[in-house]
C-alpha cells in the first residue's frame, strides 16, 4: 500500500522517425484508494506550458487514465491491447488522438508501485510515434 504523500517519478522515451527523445520529471502528490482503484493527484510541469497543470492518474489492474486540466486539458485512457480516443486541448489548438496501448503492467512493491506503459499514437490521423513510459510511485 502506498502512503498518502508520495513522490511520482516519470521516465519516458518517444521514438519518432529513428529518433529517441527522453524526458523525466519528479513531482510530489497525494494518493488515495477508492473502489479498488488508486488515485494520484499532483501538479505537473509540462514542456511548453507556462504554469503547472493539475494531473490525476487513476488506475486498477485493467487500465490507467491520465487526466490533465489547465493550459492543457486531456483525458487519456490506456487499456492493454485496445485502442482508445482522446481529445488533447492546448492554447495552440486541438489534437485528436487515437491511443494504441501495447503494454500496461503494475508492479507492486512494499510501499511502492511501478507502472509500465507502452503505446503508439495517431495525432489528427497521422502516426505519432511509439512511447515507453515508466511511472514510479514512492
Amino acid at each position: 500500500m502506498l502512503p498518502e504523500n508520495i513522490t511520482i517519478e516519470m521516465f519516458s522515451r518517444e521514438y519518432i522517425d529513428d529518433e529517441c527523445i527522453e524526458t523525466r520529471g519528479t513531482f510530489e502528490g497525494k494518493c488515495h484508494f477508492k473502489n479498488k482503484k488508486v488515485y494520484i493527484k499532483y501538479k505537473e510541469a509540462l514542456e511548453g506550458v507556462d504554469k503547472p497543470v493539475d494531473t490525476l492518474i487513476s488506475f486498477d489492474e485493467n487500465y490507467i487514465q491520465i487526466s490533465r486540466s489547465g493550459e492543457v486539458s486531456s483525458c487519456m485512457k490506456f487499456v492493454c491491447r485496445e485502442d482508445t480516443v482522446c481529445r488533447y486541448l492546448t492554447s495552440a489548438g486541438v489534437i485528436d488522438l487515437v491511443i494504441h496501448t501495447k503494454k500496461y503492467a503494475v508492479i507492486l512493491g512494499e510501499m511502492t508501485m511501478d507502472i509500465h506503459l507502452d503505446y503508439s499514437l495517431e495525432m489528427n490521423g497521422v502516426e505519432g510515434g511509439f512511447h515507453k513510459v515508466l511511472i514510479k510511485l514512492r
